[in-house]
């Protein structure tokens, strides 16, 4: 992976519109596939889908950020 990329760990991790849990679902990224960070509001990531070009927020926990981030 590279330095901008998490990993996504959870079966399908939801894409919010907002960085918390009473934001809106936009879309949803299944497991082992990565995606681009693009910042971090607290306990979750903005990122943005490589292949739709969709961007919102996922929690932290459920993406695994390569070591040094």
């Amino acid at each position: 992976t590279g330095a901008d990329m998490v990993l996504v760990t959870v079966d399908s991790a939801e894409l919010r519109a907002g960085p918390s849990l009473s934001s809106p679902v936009v879309g949803q990224v299944s497991y082992g596939n990565q995606i681009k960070l693009l910042g971090q509001e607290a306990d979750w990531y903005k990122v943005q889908v490589p292949d739709s070009g969709l961007v919102g927020y996922v929690a932290a926990g459920w993406v695994a950020v390569p070591a040094g981030r």
